[in-house]
């Protein structure tokens, strides 16, 4: 997909926008100027790298945290709708939303993502790759981490959410996820609504 510079924009708009509905008090004012700081960056930024993943393509970012805020609000709806009594609030279900591939941003001097130079990968379907110049991080600790520079502190089932929401995909997951005693079982179902709207809007995206 290629996106126009003003559709690139209009997203951004429509992202920041998002944030000033659903986010409140110094927690959207901080996250409000960061999208300001990095806007050029987050605007034309993909979602993956490669085309048989989801939106690897400029914007692709941006429209993929669009789908998973309305997934979100969707799957916690169904969750809803099956008696199960949601044991988190409007906000911080959309602020781990809006933050969970923020990690995909890179660091204020670096970007995460760079164009593929290499003509057999591109071939291949590979457009973007990991800038080399960036310590290794898996991309929700990344996004943890950016919060975390920028004095938006999160609440536990807000840092949860974001930490886990890749789900069994994500090895080091396993110790949050899958536990034989109830003592250390999940204590919230946020992670489990973000990781399943998560898939969806991907699994959306890979359709089209």
């Amino acid at each position: 997909m290629k996106l126009s510079a003003t559709e690139l924009s209009d997203n951004l708009d429509v992202l920041i926008k998002v944030i000033d509905t659903k986010i409140t008090g110094d927690k959207k004012r901080k996250l409000s100027q960061l999208h300001s700081d990095w806007g050029d960056r987050i605007a034309v930024a993909p979602a993956s790298m490669k085309t048989n993943y989801h939106n690897a393509f400029a914007g692709g970012y941006v429209l993929h945290v669009l789908n998973v805020v309305k997934a979100v609000g969707l799957v916690a709806d169904s969750w809803k709708k099956m008696g199960v009594n949601l044991d988190f609030t409007q906000e911080e279900m959309y602020f781990s939303a809006i933050c969970h591939d923020l990690g995909k941003m890179g660091t204020e001097e670096e970007e995460y993502y760079l164009p593929c130079e290499e003509q057999w990968m591109l071939k291949k379907g590979q457009l973007y790759v990991m800038n080399p110049r960036l310590q290794y991080m898996k991309v929700a600790e990344r996004s943890i981490m950016t919060l975390q520079r920028r004095g938006i502190v999160m609440t536990e089932k807000e840092y949860l959410s974001i930490k886990l929401h890749d789900g069994l995909y994500e090895d080091s997951n396993k110790a949050y996820l899958i536990s034989y005693s109830e003592d250390y079982a999940l204590k919230t179902y946020l992670p489990h609504v973000l990781h399943q709207a998560d898939m969806i809007a991907a699994k959306s995206e890979e359709k089209k």
